[in-house]
């Protein structure tokens, strides 16, 4: 049973047998092996020189290929059992076949009659034909076992086996097939990638006592079977005794002999054992590497939790490693020299190779945040292996991870009222006082709360927090000697957490900042893009290269520019279609033999194919010289099988306004844009500019648009060939046209519903697009000083192709947001998301959390690196506990209790009465669940409940810092939102629902589990006090306060922790802001009948979208607000104005 799953699950099970043979009073031994249990050590021996790594979990696997009773079907991504099965039945002529064989019912068929086990490749779907095979649907005719195989029955011999493999991780089995065959896991363990990478440095630097060690290893494990016999010899000769065992001379004799052989396998022992003391001398040195080699490879694996892109197999990880040890290019001159140095230096070479190598190698197939993600994982790693001096403790790398603004302190000011920090003259926001006090609370940063010793601190802090590049400036004059003072790699992590508390908008700066001072100014952690130099130095023959890029950025291009450089013919064709596969395979085929280059363009529409294209490729022998190019749109439906064979280049889309218009008007050719009439070139620019808005905006989201929409280059290829019919309908042979006869009508209702429009599903993005439209496509544009946004520069006064490309080349390469229509601050906003972003990034690719089958609490002791292991676990175990702890104890008491104490106040009738009913009713029951959780978690850390698979998710979960599913799925919360922010708002939501009632003084929208529900349930209670239709009902917001006098029909209700993005909210009415968001005081919302005066000016009111959070995926509802005289409409939908009802700050 136990043999599809991977090792730490399969440990886990043991750990849940031997506690429930506890409990049940079981007489068992703690100590028993599974595997010497099942296993015989001449098997092992045997099962070692066939292929078998030595590994425990190959060894189970093993085992369970020996003793199946269902056919086996393995999961082999690294290719090393299907080598170890070619050899244990290569004496039995084992055949070798897949699906995609033409000959594989005739070898099928040949395999079954005459009893030869068959290996059949690539099952991640199962034909049909094997039904019967795997049923073992046999019939017995006049002697004949039979087995009907298609429309014939064959011969059927005992001896067949048949052993299916496919190499694909994530293959995905219908539990039909699962049920009928035995599931052998084959994936790679970090202590077998440790002994490979071990063996492969030591073969590079040290090949003698590498030759030296796998003899010790193989001499060792023949002794132990020598052991073994000895003792089964003894005990057979013992059995064979009748009567007193001293008046046989037969067994004396043999026992004396066996003593002997006993006495001489024990020397050959001792002597082995002091070789392989000599041999560990050497191999310690090097172990560290190995061990940073495993951790890096399974951080590699874990990036498939970031993106469905990554994607690495163990032979693309081992092919990097083995390039950094042959010197990666190096002559061998210099190949000689790095070996003849000291060995410290050797190896300091060869580690800081080998991060560099993957680094490069990997990141570029990453998206641009996901490369300084990976880096700082690589940063962890290499500090781990300079012991813990410079490595952050748990504490403080938690507090980077962590999404919560603050832990819940009484008064943060307090906390810090001895500091110079609260002395600078710059006032602190309450979100960055509770978080730098939360930093200064950790025993490392107690320095912060503190006056300065010397220097003018106040200053340094005002610069800190005031300066463009923070990340530079962080005062650091509290760092103590302990932790290395002011300067090297303890600093600069403590900065890092100093610059997430005070300045987010600069921590995606301070993390590189932080890269570079770990691992150096020249260490590639961007990536090599030059697909040249990629072809040249790191590609093969039998690994395509996929080149993929956001949708509507084709990066075939590349391909084909650089074939041209090269003087190389590259066979293309466009995929989609049926005949484009035929065109495909005949292509591979072909240029496969002669050595010429393939591409493959947007097989991302065809991603059912590319299963068999992955296939096809894994069996392909090809010319040195042929090369396989593919280009695809990044889309989910890429198979996994087909991004783990590719080695994956991803190109990222240029930034910037100027980036946008320079390739949008590369893409138009000379002839086309010195057509007459000479106003097509100067709506070519306006197009140019409107794009590159529209697609820059994209990165503001979802303050630029609310969505990521796949705007894409197609939508502008296609305005502009409606345009080149419209003008040349305008213009007929003329060469000039006047502006004002160009149909400008026309021209904006395409764009704004046809090309661009079409794609927006949001009526509030609509009206931005329709602001910009209106604003750029007028006959004004033609204008001498015409500026396509008040501070955008001027459209140039040059009519000819020339000078156009000129005017833009001569744009700054980064724009403010200004020139989009956004406020200056969005580009921080946009700074602060990035870095929260890389800081969720990174948990995920942490190392094992408490979750993994380590033994705990109530396991029995373990010995050498397990007992390490375990005593680490235990700290953070307790600490969790701890934590967890503290939660509970914030939880609400008594909720039940609570909860019908105030059901008579809530009232059992009325819309509004039972929306109150519900919520609290949810919370409730939610609250109990919380509270269940919490404590089963907690008594898994102290030893006290048993480990199920759904509380090893929980606990998994809550260490990572990852909000249960089970949490979050009861109400929306924002993206990203970590389990330290959850619970606190949770509590925060319960405080609110346990004191409803129809009659309460105050609600937090946002702090409701249905808002939308409330927002319906206070519509029927007005119209069921006034007696007006609901139909006739508006929402109306107004300001509370002094002096502001409270209209309409009396029915109002009071809303807090509102925030306003885009504007701000004065008493004259909306006004434009340079912040991107600002609290509300509490407002009253009301529902008032509709008339034809609503009581402001009809020419400013402005239609406000109210969105749930920040996210704005949840769209509650929109309402009609002022908007102070001066400032147009249009520039208010362009800074993305927006009510949002759920705000973070308690």
């Amino acid at each position: 049973i136990s043999g599809m799953f991977d090792h730490r699950t399969r440990k886990g099970l043991m750990d849940e047998w031997r506690a429930l043979a506890v409990d049940l009073n079981i007489p068992h031994r703690g100590e028993l092996s599974m595997v010497e249990y099942l296993s015989r050590a001449n098997q092992r021996l045997a099962w070692q020189s066939q292929s078998l790594p030595t590994d425990n979990l190959c060894v189970e696997n093993a085992i369970v290929l020996e003793r199946f009773q269902r056919f086996p079907l393995m999961i082999d991504p690294s290719g090393q059992a299907t080598k170890f099965v070619a050899e244990k039945y290569k004496a039995l002529k084992i055949q070798q076949t897949s699906f995609l064989d033409t000959a594989f019912m005739k070898t099928l068929a040949s395999a079954i009659r005459f009893g030869t086990p068959l290996l059949v490749h690539d099952v991640e779907n199962l034909d049909p034909v094997l039904n019967p095979v795997l049923n073992r649907e046999l019939q017995k005719t006049g002697g004949r076992t039979l087995i009907r195989l298609g429309n014939e029955d064959i011969d059927y011999s005992p001896k067949f086996v048949i052993i299916l493999v496919t190499r694909n991780p994530a293959a995905a089995f219908p539990p039909d097939l699962c049920s009928r065959v035995t599931m052998v896991n084959f994936t790679v363990t970090p202590a077998s990638l440790e002994s490979q990478a071990l063996a492969q440095i030591l073969l590079a630097e040290h090949p003698d006592v590498e030759q030296r060690r796998t003899d010790v290893l193989r001499l060792q494990g023949e002794q132990n079977v020598k052991v073994r016999e000895l003792e089964e010899s003894l005990l057979d000769e013992l059995s064979k005794v009748e009567g007193n065992i001293l008046d046989d001379d037969t067994v004396i004799q043999a026992l004396e002999r066996l003593k002997g052989e006993a006495a001489a396998v024990s020397k050959d022992i001792d002597k082995t054992e002091e070789v392989m003391r000599d041999v560990r001398a050497v191999t310690d040195v090097y172990q560290p590497l190995a061990h940073a080699c495993s951790t890096t490879y399974f951080a590699m694996e874990q990036l498939a939790d970031v993106h469905f892109l990554y994607q690495f197999t163990i032979h693309f990880f081992l092919k990097v490693l083995g390039r950094v040890l042959d010197g990666d290019g190096k002559t061998e001159e210099t190949k000689t020299a790095a070996k003849s140095t000291s060995t410290g230096e050797r190896l300091g070479a060869v580690t800081d190779a080998f991060f560099a190598a993957v680094a490069k190698r990997v990141s570029r197939g990453l998206l641009w945040e996901d490369k300084l993600t990976f880096a700082l994982r690589l940063v962890q790693i290499r500090l781990s292996q300079g012991g813990a001096a410079q490595v952050p403790t748990d504490q403080e790398f938690d507090a980077l991870l962590s999404n919560s603004t603050a832990a819940k302190l009484a008064n943060p000011a307090q906390t810090m009222v001895n500091s110079p920090l609260l002395a600078c003259g710059v006032a602190l926001t309450e979100p960055q006082l509770r978080a730098i006090a939360t930093v200064a609370l950790m025993p490392s940063c107690t320095g912060l709360a503190h006056n300065a010793a010397e220097g003018d601190a106040a200053a340094a802090w005002a610069s800190f927090l005031a300066s463009p590049s923070a990340e530079n400036e962080v005062p650091l004059y509290w760092i103590g000697t302990a932790e290395g003072g002011p300067g090297g790699v303890r600093a600069a992590f403590l900065g890092l957490l100093v610059v997430k508390a005070l300045r987010p908008d600069r921590l995606v700066a301070a993390m590189e900042a932080y890269v570079t001072t770990v691992l150096g100014p020249q260490f590639p952690w961007r990536g090599q893009q030059e697909l040249s130099a990629v072809v040249e130095e790191d590609s093969e023959a039998a690994v395509p290269l996929l080149l993929c890029s956001a949708p509507g950025h084709d990066a075939s291009g590349q391909v084909d520019a650089l074939a041209a450089v090269v003087n190389r013919k590259v066979a293309s064709v466009a995929m989609g279609s049926s005949e484009g596969y035929d065109l495909a395979d005949s292509m591979i085929s072909t240029n496969a033999k002669s050595g010429g280059w393939v591409l493959l363009r947007n097989i991302h529409l065809c991603p059912d194919w590319l299963n068999t294209l992955e296939k096809r490729i894994h069996g392909l022998t090809a010319h040195p010289q042929f090369r396989l190019f593919l280009s695809a749109d990044i889309h989910p439906k890429l198979p996994t099988a087909l991004l783990r064979t590719s080695d994956m280049i991803i190109t990222d889309t240029p930034t910037g306004v100027k980036a946008s218009m320079q390739h949008f008007l590369a893409t138009i050719p000379t002839a086309r844009m010195e057509k007459a009439p000479g106003q097509r070139r100067r709506l070519y620019l306006l197009l140019a500019w409107l794009h590159a808005v529209v697609m820059e905006r994209l990165r503001y989201a979802p303050i630029g648009w609310s969505k990521r929409y796949e705007f894409a280059e197609t939508d502008a290829a296609c305005t502009l060939s409606v345009l080149d019919h419209w003008l040349e309908s305008v213009a007929g042979n003329r060469q000039q046209v006047d502006p004002e006869q160009i149909p400008w009508a026309a021209l904006r209702v395409m764009l704004s519903q046809s090309t661009y429009g079409a794609r927006i599903d949001n009526a509030f993005d609509q009206k931005v697009l329709d602001s910009f439209v209106e604003t750029i496509y007028v006959p004004e544009s033609f204008d001498i000083g015409f500026k396509p946004a008040p501070s955008a520069p001027e459209f140039p006064e040059a009519t000819s192709m020339e000078g156009l490309v000129q005017w833009v080349a001569e744009l700054p390469d980064s724009n403010p947001p200004t020139w989009l229509g956004l406020p200056a601050t969005a580009e921080a906003r946009l700074l602060t998301d990035q870095g929260r972003r890389v800081a969720e990034k990174l948990g995920l690719l942490q190392e094992g959390g408490l979750d993994d089958t380590q033994p705990s609490p109530m396991d029995a002791g373990a010995a050498g690196a397990d007992a390490a292991s375990a005593e680490a676990k235990q700290g953070k175990l307790a600490a969790l506990a701890i934590k967890v702890d503290g939660w509970l104890a914030s939880l609400p008491v008594d909720a039940g209790a609570a909860a019908a104490a105030s059901a008579e106040a809530a009232g059992a009738s009325g819309a509004l009465g039972r929306c109150i009913g519900r919520e609290r009713a949810k919370g409730c029951g939610l609250l109990e669940r919380v509270r269940r959780d919490l404590t089963d978690v907690a008594g898994f850390c102290r030893g006290a409940v048993k480990p199920t698979n759904d509380l090893r998710g929980l606990v998994g979960d809550i260490s990572r810092g990852r909000t249960p599913v089970a949490w979050k799925r009861a109400y929306v919360t924002p993206s990203g939102f970590g389990v330290d922010a959850w619970l606190p708002d949770f509590v925060r939501r319960m405080g609110q629902i346990l004191a409803l009632s129809t009659s309460s003084e105050e609600w937090w929208l946002g702090g409701l589990f249905s808002p939308e529900s409330w927002i319906t349930a206070s519509r029927q209670h007005t119209a069921q006090e006034t007696q007006v239709p609901l139909d006739e009902l508006v929402l109306t917001v107004s300001r509370t306060g002094a002096g502001l006098a409270v209209k309409g029909s009396g029915v109002h209700f009071k809303v807090k922790g509102l925030q306003i993005e885009g504007a701000a909210w004065k008493p004259a009415g909306l006004a434009l802001a340079d912040a991107i968001k600002a609290p509300l005081p509490t407002v009253l919302l009301s529902w008032e009948r509709r008339t034809e005066d609503a009581g402001m000016a009809p020419n400013l009111e402005i239609m406000v979208p109210l969105y749930l959070n920040e996210s704005r995926a949840d769209l509650l509802c929109k309402v009609d607000l002022t908007r102070e005289e001066g400032t147009k409409a249009p520039a208010f939908y362009q800074r993305g104005i927006g009510l949002v009802a759920w705000d973070a700050v308690a």
